[in-house]
């Protein structure tokens, strides 16, 4: 927004300074390019984008009346706070400007375009024909059903003899007499229906840049009776929010009109609006709630893929984050899986990975996996407790080239903290010491939440600080989050290190004690000298060393924990 170059419209702060508005300027002379060529109608010209061409894809619909269809694959957030770049250059200033048919791309988990920010938009768009195309569980991208709906929706709206199904109704019904909630979808059946997928989170308060692709969507299996489908949500609280959504997918086979599609499909998807419901709506309709627990993580029952995301032999899903099966302090996970043959099966549970062997045989086998059996691909780190991680994803993944293994079962089992403390590695225990110091390394941290640099190539420090050693010690960025845990099992008394920053950082430096905040930093600026700190860690069992930005945004705060040790 700011003159800040020589390439600018504008000698004050201004949209037309915005690099959305110069693409957007350029998308709208790509049109004129277009509509002038002798083998194109320039009466049917369609706009489509992906991520920060999703956001010129607004742009150049809402102003240009020659684009008669779009679709973007959603944009960044909407900025409603009443800044220029707010009322001006932001996704939601053009909202109601957009009157072309629209299909918007919005998969559940985008990290930047959030589920709801979707809703705000479809509710102000001047429009008349508006669809959604959501991909559930996907996170800034999209499945072959949503991709094949929006080249059928150009179909539709830019050539003759083509047709694309009516938004579906959706209601929910929260005075049932049984207390559960009622979901109800009717779809346009003009055309034939392969099936309908409901989906509901109780995630909604994950809003922030890294938590809000880590919302869990759970399935709700539909009955269907004359034309409708319709499921009863069984809630393990009423106390957060619920939201709910459900994706209707046609198919494309018989549908009469020939279809083709750029990612191989059966289907095509189109996604009703979402329903917000709050904490206060369940308490005034008297829902009831169902808060019974359970170790099982995964019964693969019929069914049990469409809370995961498959694809090549590989398997992911967000369902250890469900508060129906807490996470036990100590205790293992436990995988029932029959493979026909010999195979081995990698596990990821929040980026720690172990590999195991598939016997093949045609019995099951048992798979029982501590947190310290998985470790951190780069760093090599054990993951020396579940309860460090943080909305972690679990992946299960074969060889592509042999047939898929048949999974059983995926369930915890608690075991007596004195067992799991004696197997748990004290990697500072038995790590080198000199000087009767341990030197602090990502590889022997308990857990790393947010961007590092293990080669220590990141930072680069100011000239008045030039000359410090910034190879020695441990690279990170405050984007997000920034934690490093050391298990410190109490046999430590003092941790030291060199606060450095990086010459365009504004960051502060914190340390922490089972919980306990022992150390704060000033605000560390490229300028800042660095500075030695001693901190008493005694007694202290788990150790975090937190980055935190120093209040004018994450750009370029990268800092170092210059030569971290304990003794």
């Amino acid at each position: 927004m700011e003159p800040k170059s020589d390439i600018h419209y504008d000698p004050v702060p201004s949209a037309r300074n915005h690099g959305y508005f110069l693409r957007a300027l350029a998308a709208r002379r790509a049109l004129t390019f277009l509509e002038q060529q002798p083998e194109v109608d320039g009466s049917r010209l369609g706009v489509d984008g992906f991520s920060m061409g999703g956001v010129i894809t607004f742009l150049t619909a809402a102003t240009d009346d020659r684009v008669k269809a779009a679709s973007p694959w959603w944009a960044p957030p909407l900025v409603l706070d009443g800044s220029l770049k707010g009322r001006t250059i932001n996704t939601n200033a053009y909202a109601e400007h957009i009157k072309c048919p629209l299909l918007i791309m919005a998969p559940s988990n985008d990290f930047h375009g959030k589920v709801e920010d979707v809703a705000w938009m479809v509710d102000r768009i001047s429009s008349k024909e508006v669809r959604i195309a959501r991909s559930v569980h996907y996170n800034h991208k999209n499945d072959a059903s949503s991709m094949a709906a929006r080249e059928l929706w150009f179909d539709a709206k830019l050539k003759d003899g083509y047709s694309f199904p009516a938004q579906p109704e959706f209601t929910v019904k929260l005075d049932s007499a049984d207390g559960l909630p009622k979901v109800s979808v009717r779809p346009d059946d003009s055309m034939p229906i392969s099936h309908v997928d409901i989906f509901y989170t109780r995630d909604a308060k994950l809003t922030s840049y890294t938590d809000n692709r880590t919302r869990y969507w759970q399935y709700a299996r539909p009955e269907q009776a004359d034309g409708v489908y319709s499921a009863s949500l069984s809630l393990f609280d009423v106390e957060e929010p619920v939201w709910i959504f459900a994706n209707v997918y046609y198919a494309l086979d018989n549908s009469g009109e020939p279809r083709s599609v750029t990612l191989p499909t059966d289907t095509f998807t189109v996604t009703t609006r979402l329903r917000m419901l709050s904490a206060e709506d369940l308490a005034k309709a008297g829902v009831r709630k169902d808060s019974k627990t359970s170790s099982i993580i995964e019964s693969f029952n019929d069914g049990w893929e469409k809370e995961w995301l498959v694809s090549d032999n590989k398997w992911q899903t967000l369902k250890l984050n469900q508060p129906r099966v807490p996470v036990p302090e100590y205790g293992k996970l436990v995988l029932d899986v029959q493979s026909d043959e010999a195979n081995h099966l990698t596990i990821k549970v929040g980026g720690y990975r172990g590999i195991y062997q598939l016997k093949g045989d045609a019995a099951p086998q048992k798979i029982e996996i501590h947190p310290f059996d998985l470790e951190d691909p780069k760093t090599k780190a054990k993951l020396l407790s579940w309860s460090s991680l943080k909305r972690p994803m679990i992946s299960l993944s074969a060889s592509r080239r042999k047939a898929a293994p048949a999974f059983k079962k995926l369930a915890w089992e608690v075991i007596a903290e004195e067992e799991f403390m004696a197997a748990r590695p004290f990697q500072l225990g038995g790590a080198v010491k000199q000087d009767g110091k341990v030197k602090l390394t990502f590889s022997l941290a308990d857990r790393i939440d947010g961007r590092y640099d293990a080669e220590a190539k990141s930072v680069k420090v100011h000239d008045l600080n030039a000359g410090i050693d910034v190879t020695n010690g441990l690279q990170v960025h405050s984007q997000g989050v920034s934690e490093v845990d050391y298990f410190l099992n109490k046999k430590f008394t003092t941790f030291s290190a060199t606060l450095i920053p990086c010459y365009q950082a504004s960051a502060v430096f914190e340390v922490h004690g089972d919980g306990k905040k022992l150390f704060e930093s000033q605000i560390f600026r490229g300028k800042t000298p660095p500075e030695d700190i001693e901190v008493d860690v005694s007694g202290v069992q788990m150790l975090k060393l937190v980055i935190s930005e120093g209040g004018n945004g994450w750009g370029g705060d990268w800092v170092i924990w210059g030569n971290a040790a304990v003794k």
